[in-house]
Parts: C-alpha cells; sequence; structure tokens
C-alpha cells in the first residue's frame, strides 16, 4: 500500500508530461507561423510575376495599334508569368479610343494553406496603357558576348534581343521609321571585311608573325583554374612550342591613338583595322550596321557566340558610330530632327578585364591594342575611367542611352552602368527570369506608349 501510495505521490509531481505537451504546441505555433511567412512571401511572388506579366501585355497591345492579337498577347503574358504557382491562368483585353486595358485572373496554388483545404487562392491584377504615338528610331544594340557569356546567359540574351526585335517590328508596321544595329563585342569588336577598302578605315598589312604556344601535351603538371574569360592554365614545369603564319586582317578594330580612341567621329582619323595577333579572328561576331531589314537582324542575333574577354569601351565607341549623322557603312546620312530618337543600349554581364596597352602611336602600327597588363586591377581601372568618360560624352551628344546589368554580381560594376545610364529609368539591373520582360519594356517605351493604371 505504501508503495501505491509513493508511486501516486510521484505521478502528481511528475510535470514532464505536461512540458512535452507544451512543447508540441508551441512548435506547431511557430511551424504555422513559419508556414505563413512562406505563404505570404510566395503569394507575393506570385502576384508580382502576374503584374510583370500584365504590364508587358498591355504595353504590347499599346504598340500594336489597331491589329493586336489577344491569343498572341495571351501567350505572352503567360510566358512572362513564369511562376508554377499559377494556374487556371486568364487574361482579358478592353480597348477605348486612347488607351488598352488589360486585366490577368489565376489561382494561386498554396503551399501551406493546402495542408487546412484552402489549395487555391483566386488573384487578380490589371493594367493599362495608352497608346503609342510611334515615330522615327535609330536604336545600336551593344551586347555583351564575351566568354563569360557562355551556356544559359547567352541563350537568355538571344532571346529577350530577338523578342526586342519583333516587338520593334511590330510597331514599326513596315514603315522603314526604325533602324536597329547589333554591335556584338568582346576585347574587340570586328566588322565585315568588305569595308577594308573604304577611305575611313586604316589597315594593318599583311605580315608574318611568330610567338610562343603553351606545349601543354609535353608540359609537367599543368592545372587550369577559373573558367569562361577567366580561364588560366599554370605549368610546373613549362614547355612552349613556337608557331609562325601570315597575319592578315580579318575585320578586327583596334583603338585609334593620341586620345582619338574616346570619339567617335571620324574627322579624317582612320579607324585601325588590326591585323596583329590577339583575341580576335574570323570566329569574332561581326557589327550588323543599322537597317530596317528585321529578319536579318534576327539571324545576326541567332548567330552570335560568346568569344574574348571584357572592353566595355570597344561596344560603346562602334556603337556609338552605329548612331553618328555621317555614316560610316551606307552612304546615308541620319536625320537630325527632333521626331527621331537616337538611342544605344548597353548590356553586359561583367566588369572590364581589358585595357588598352597604351595611348600614343607605336612606331610599328599606329593602332592601339586591347591586351592590357596581366595585373587585372590595373585593366579595370582603365578600362572602368574610360567607360564612364565614354558614357558622358554619348549623353553630351543627344544619344539616350540605355544599360542593363545582366546578372551582374560586382557592385561597383552595377553602379558605374546606373551612372552611365541617361536616368534612373534606363538602368536595369536583371537576371535569367528578368531580362526578357526588361526588354519587353524597353522596346514598348520607344514607341512612347506608357503605363497608366
Amino acid at each position: 500500500m505504501n508503495v501505491a501510495k509513493h508511486i501516486w505521490n510521484r505521478f502528481k509531481l511528475d510535470n514532464s508530461g505536461s512540458m512535452a505537451t507544451m512543447f508540441a504546441i508551441g512548435s506547431t505555433v511557430l511551424l504555422m507561423i513559419a508556414g505563413a511567412a512562406i505563404e505570404v512571401t510566395s503569394l507575393t511572388k506570385a502576384v508580382t510575376n502576374l503584374q510583370d506579366a500584365a504590364d508587358s501585355a498591355v504595353l504590347a497591345a499599346a504598340v500594336s495599334g489597331d491589329e493586336f492579337d489577344e491569343q498572341k498577347l495571351k501567350a505572352l503574358a503567360t510566358d512572362l508569368a513564369e511562376s508554377n504557382l499559377v494556374d487556371n491562368f486568364n487574361l482579358s483585353l478592353d480597348r477605348t479610343d486612347s488607351e488598352v486595358l488589360v486585366e490577368i485572373t489565376a489561382d494561386y496554388q498554396t503551399i501551406v494553406m493546402g495542408i487546412f483545404g484552402y489549395k487555391t487562392r483566386p488573384i487578380s491584377v490589371q493594367s493599362g496603357s495608352a497608346f503609342g504615338t510611334g515615330g522615327k528610331l535609330n536604336l545600336a544594340l551593344a551586347l555583351d558576348t564575351t566568354l563569360s557569356m557562355e551556356g544559359g546567359r547567352m541563350s537568355s540574351m538571344l532571346d529577350a534581343a530577338t523578342h526586342l526585335l519583333e516587338l520593334m517590328e511590330e510597331t514599326d508596321s513596315g514603315k522603314g521609321n526604325v533602324k536597329i544595329g547589333v554591335v556584338p563585342f568582346a576585347d574587340y569588336v570586328r566588322l565585315d571585311t568588305a569595308f577594308g577598302g573604304e577611305d575611313w578605315i586604316d589597315v594593318q598589312a599583311d605580315h608574318y608573325s611568330s610567338w610562343d604556344v603553351l606545349d601543354e601535351e609535353n608540359s609537367v603538371n599543368c592545372t587550369t583554374t577559373g573558367s569562361g574569360e577567366s580561364e588560366v592554365t599554370n605549368c610546373q614545369v613549362p614547355v612552349y612550342e613556337t608557331k609562325t603564319a601570315l597575319i592578315t586582317w580579318v575585320g578586327c578594330m583596334a583603338s585609334r591613338p593620341d586620345g582619338n580612341h574616346k570619339t567617335a567621329a571620324f574627322d579624317d582619323e582612320p579607324f585601325m583595322g588590326n591585323a596583329g595577333r590577339t583575341t580576335c579572328n574570323s570566329e569574332n561576331n561581326i557589327v550588323s550596321p543599322l537597317t530596317t531589314d528585321f529578319e536579318e537582324l534576327k539571324a545576326d542575333i541567332a548567330a552570335l557566340t560568346p568569344r574574348g574577354k571584357t572592353y566595355l569601351p570597344a561596344g560603346l565607341l562602334w556603337a556609338w558610330r552605329l548612331l553618328e549623322e555621317e555614316q560610316l557603312f551606307t552612304d546615308d546620312t541620319i536625320e537630325e530632327d527632333e521626331e527621331t530618337q537616337r538611342v544605344l543600349l548597353l548590356m553586359t554581364d561583367g566588369n572590364n578585364t581589358a585595357s588598352l596597352n597604351g595611348d600614343s602611336r607605336d612606331s610599328s602600327w599606329d593602332g592601339l591594342y586591347h591586351w592590357g597588363s596581366s595585373d587585372e586591377d590595373y585593366n579595370r581601372g582603365k578600362a572602368d575611367a574610360l567607360t564612364i568618360e565614354l558614357c558622358a560624352s554619348i549623353k553630351n551628344a543627344d544619344i539616350r542611352l540605355i544599360t542593363v546589368a545582366f546578372e551582374v554580381d560586382d557592385d561597383d560594376t552595377r553602379n558605374m552602368l546606373n551612372a552611365c545610364a541617361s536616368t534612373g529609368a534606363d538602368f536595369y539591373d536583371v537576371d535569367a527570369r528578368s531580362l526578357g520582360q526588361a526588354f519587353g519594356k524597353i522596346g514598348s517605351g520607344f514607341s512612347n506608349a506608357r503605363l497608366t493604371l
């Protein structure tokens, strides 16, 4: 009996079960709070994606005038939503004499609330845009095609640029008011060799050159570090072989000396056709001068491949030259009037990694190479300073400058691109998901269409 009483007394005093129960209840509450936070974050993202899709769709409708295709716009908005948390997607369009309205509704697929029987939640967004007025446009696209763009980045950029061309083609509707050129750049820019005989270009003479190449097969303990344009091979005991070849001009362009590398105008100072031994060769992408042939431009975009290092001044200078009043590549003269917009769009995925080998004329050849130094910090500092100076000159020439930082993870480079843009609204900091949306908004903006809702 005493034993039974003792056990009963211990049971009354034992609160371990209560603690366990309280812990279980507390844990459940914490999990519910965490789950609610996840749900709110996910829902907010879904609504944001849906709003971006509505804005892009309504701008596309506004610039397409009377001929807009509701099914095509619905497909565009669906692609732009880019969220696997949205189902039963529905888009409706309405228009007045001055604007077009879009409403998108969808079912948001819950993450946590589904446990309690709420598997979906309806969401809805609206957007409106005034119709664009059109107008003349000369647009130069300076597109980073360096080795760091290999893979998914290159694919995203090609898709975004093609989407922009399609939007501009639809906006122009065959009027011939929109001219676009493409400057794919790395450490060098390459022109079509057909321009070699023009009086504005000085082509370096064909010549034999000898250079040493690492013979990795016969070297000892070689390791490769980095990737893309930062890839480097070092060997404990390197062995080199000497190669000699006839070097001819394949369209690669060096920089002009004596301060002329900072200006776009010809001014009787020929541009430098580099036939020297550099990273630029016959596989580098070729500049597409201003044209109204959108099919040709789309083919040129589709053919772009990653090459070389990053030298932003090369892309800026040659894109600027496409927009000069006195055209190099044709007999045309760009009309200087208030109706014609001149726009330079610069897109890059990283910081400068090359710079000029000097500033003044060389005894062997007048052009400046984009070799730089083995010191990456030196290259970057020198090229960044020139980039900032060129951006200011381009804007002073009454050219609208739009900059796109594509998955740039360096704060200094993002800040530089932001400062380069004509306005805060002309700077875009994007990833692969939002690059196409940014190019779509840029293209819609050229037509003077604007969001009103």
